[in-house]
C-alpha cells in the first residue's frame, strides 16, 4: 500500500513538474530582465504573441527580443508587482538576463507607445547608460589614431602649459566650453560667430572670424594641437518637417588669420552634452519619434481627464534593431551617442537608446548619463 502511495505521489509531482525541473506554470517576479528557455515552439513565433499573465488572470505586454532559436529576452515595461507568468506556454525556464534589450521591431514600439498613451502621455526618467556602453562603440576608433597624431600628443604632454584651460572631471577628458585658449590664442564665441583673439593681452586683435550660417547655432567649441572643433546645433528641413542635427565642423589653425575647414561631421539630434578624448569628440543628443495621431474621438476613461487621441510612433529613419531599452522607462525620446574622429573622414560610430539622458559624467574608459 505504501509503494503505491508514493507512486501515485512522485507521478503527480512529474505532471506538476516538467521533465527540465521546472513547473509547467513558472511564476516569477519580473523586477529585471529575464531570459527564457523553450521546450516547445519557436522562438520568433511565440515573441510576436507573447503576453505575460498574473495570478488574477490580468494580462502584460512586454519588450521581446530574439536571442536563439529557443531562447528569448524579455525586459518589462512597468512596474508590476504581482508574480507573473508566460501566458499560454508551458515548460520553459526562466533566468536573469545580463544582455542588452533593444527595441529591435515595430512590434516592440506598439507596445510602448501603447503603454504611454494609457498612462496620459511620454515618461522622461533619469537613468545610467550601462557602464562601458561608449567602449563598445568607440573602441575600434580608439585603435586606429594615426602615428603622427601619436606623436603630436606626446609632444602636448611633455610640453608645460602655462595658461589656463577648461576646469575637467576627468584628467585626459576635455570639456567644450564657449571660450578657449591655446596659449597663443583665445577662441570665443561672440555675438554667435567664432573669434580667434591674439592672446598677447597688449595686442589682443581679432585675426579671424568664422562666421555661423543660417538656421545654425553655434553652442560650444574645442582646440587642440592647432585642430579647432566647432559644435553646432541645426534644424534641417527635410520631408516637410523640421529635425534637429548637430553638426561639427573641424578646422586647422596652425594659421590662426586664416583658418582653413578639414572635416564636417554630423550627429542626430538636438546637442544636450559632448566631451573630448584624443581625437574623439563624443556628443551626446536627444530628438523624438515623430509621432502619428489617428482621428479618434476623446473616450472619457478617468475622472475629470481625457483620453489622448490614439497615436503611434513613426520610426523612419531610426534601426530600431540598435536602440537599447533601458527596463521600466518606456518614452518618446531618443538618447544619441555619436563617435565622431576628428582626423578622419570616416563614417561615425553610434550608440542610441530609448529616453532622456541626465548629465554626463565621462571617464577615460566608459560615460554615463
Amino acid at each position: 500500500m505504501k509503494k503505491i502511495i508514493l507512486l501515485v505521489l512522485s507521478f503527480m509531482c512529474m505532471g506538476m513538474i516538467g521533465v527540465n525541473g521546472q513547473s509547467k506554470d513558472v511564476y516569477f517576479i519580473f523586477d529585471s530582465p529575464k531570459q527564457v528557455e523553450l521546450k516547445n515552439g519557436k522562438a520568433e513565433e511565440i515573441a510576436e504573441k507573447l503576453k505575460l499573465e498574473d495570478e488574477n488572470g490580468d494580462t502584460y505586454d512586454a519588450v521581446v527580443n530574439v536571442i536563439g532559436g529557443k531562447k528569448i529576452a524579455i525586459s518589462p515595461i512597468e512596474k508590476i508587482d504581482e508574480k507573473l507568468k508566460i501566458k499560454d506556454i508551458s515548460d520553459y525556464k526562466i533566468s536573469d538576463y545580463e544582455g542588452n534589450i533593444y527595441v529591435q521591431n515595430e512590434s516592440n514600439l506598439k507596445k510602448i507607445s501603447k503603454y504611454l498613451q494609457r498612462n496620459r502621455g511620454p515618461v522622461m526618467p533619469l537613468y545610467s547608460v550601462k557602464e562601458g556602453a561608449v567602449e563598445d562603440v568607440v573602441g575600434r576608433d580608439e585603435a586606429v589614431a594615426t602615428e603622427s597624431s601619436n606623436q603630436s600628443a606626446k609632444t602636448s604632454e611633455n610640453k608645460s602649459d602655462d595658461y589656463s584651460k577648461t576646469n575637467v572631471q576627468t584628467q585626459g577628458v576635455d570639456e567644450a566650453d564657449i571660450v578657449k585658449t591655446d596659449g597663443k590664442n583665445i577662441y570665443c564665441i561672440n555675438d554667435g560667430d567664432l573669434l580667434i583673439v591674439d592672446a598677447n593681452t597688449k595686442n589682443m586683435q581679432v585675426k579671424s572670424k568664422i562666421e555661423t550660417k543660417k538656421r545654425k547655432t553655434l553652442n560650444n567649441i574645442y582646440i587642440d594641437n592647432n585642430k579647432l572643433s566647432l559644435i553646432y546645433a541645426y534644424n534641417e528641413y527635410k520631408d516637410d518637417n523640421y529635425k534637429n542635427v548637430t553638426l561639427v565642423d573641424i578646422y586647422d589653425v596652425s594659421n590662426a588669420s586664416k583658418p582653413k575647414l578639414l572635416n564636417s561631421k554630423s550627429a542626430k539630434g538636438f546637442i544636450y552634452e559632448s566631451r573630448k578624448k584624443g581625437d574623439i569628440i563624443y556628443t551626446v543628443t536627444s530628438d523624438y519619434f515623430n509621432t502619428k495621431y489617428k482621428e479618434t474621438p476623446n473616450i472619457f476613461y478617468r475622472k475629470d481627464f481625457y483620453a489622448r487621441p490614439s497615436y503611434e510612433f513613426d520610426s523612419t529613419g531610426i534601426d530600431l534593431t540598435k536602440m537599447i531599452y533601458m527596463p521600466f522607462n518606456p518614452s518618446e525620446e531618443i538618447t544619441y551617442i555619436t563617435a565622431m574622429q576628428t582626423t578622419m573622414s570616416k563614417n561615425n560610430n553610434e550608440l542610441l537608446y530609448m529616453g532622456s539622458s541626465g548629465d554626463i559624467y565621462m571617464s577615460t574608459d566608459n560615460m554615463r548619463g
